[in-house]
């Protein structure tokens, strides 16, 4: 598994994730979170309702949140002045996501 953006990853589980990042040391994820690199966009309100809902889940909540948490541990800015996770790092929360979906296809953290 290779590096992939952060918003990248999250959009194409999560039609409306955004960018959400979780706050220093915890499990709680900032969905108002803009991102840290030049380029990243704050998430629209509609985004931010989404990444609430997912995050939520009593199905996939918890591994959606493992993701992100992995996400804000093993991050840089891509050429493109944007958030990338490396996908090697977060290779096991990354599976968990979406083994997860698999098995909760209707889950908000998939649906969302």
């Amino acid at each position: 598994m290779t590096n992939v953006t952060l918003r990248g990853a999250l959009l194409a589980c999560t039609a409306a994730f955004a960018l959400a990042l979780t706050a220093c040391g915890g499990t709680t994820v900032d969905c108002a979170h803009k991102g840290s690199c030049p380029n990243d966009t704050a998430p629209t309100q509609a985004e931010q309702t989404s990444c609430q809902a997912a995050i939520a889940d009593a199905d996939c909540g918890s591994v959606t949140v493992d993701f992100i948490s992995c996400g804000v541990d093993h991050n840089s800015c891509d050429n493109s002045g944007k958030t990338e996770i490396d996908g090697n790092a977060c290779a096991s929360q990354i599976a968990a996501y979406f083994s997860c979906c698999q098995a909760h296809p209707t889950s908000k953290s998939c649906t969302t």
